[in-house]
């Protein structure tokens, strides 16, 4: 589980300090405008090598939810991985 990696990205992405970066925050109390959300999910995206739909963000509300997300991800990914080899 990488949600430690996860949270310092945010945390460092944003400024803010690790032991704000709580489960239970809403994302739009962290990132200030849509512009810089879109930065920090590309910035997930090419650091965990995801691909993270809109679809799959329209439910997401807090950071618990995306730290979800994000583990969904990183486990397709991972079995996806092992399907192809």
């Amino acid at each position: 589980m990488q949600t430690k990696e996860i949270k310092q990205k945010i945390a460092q992405f944003t400024k803010l300090p690790m032991d704000s970066i709580t489960d239970d925050k809403e994302i739009t109390e962290l990132v200030s405008d849509s512009f810089m959300l879109v930065e920090l999910l590309l910035s997930i995206q090419e650091q965990f090598q995801i691909e993270l739909e809109q679809e799959d963000l329209e439910q997401v509300i807090t950071i618990g939810e995306l730290l979800e997300l994000i583990e969904q991800k990183l486990f397709q990914a991972e079995n996806h991985q092992f399907e192809v080899n």
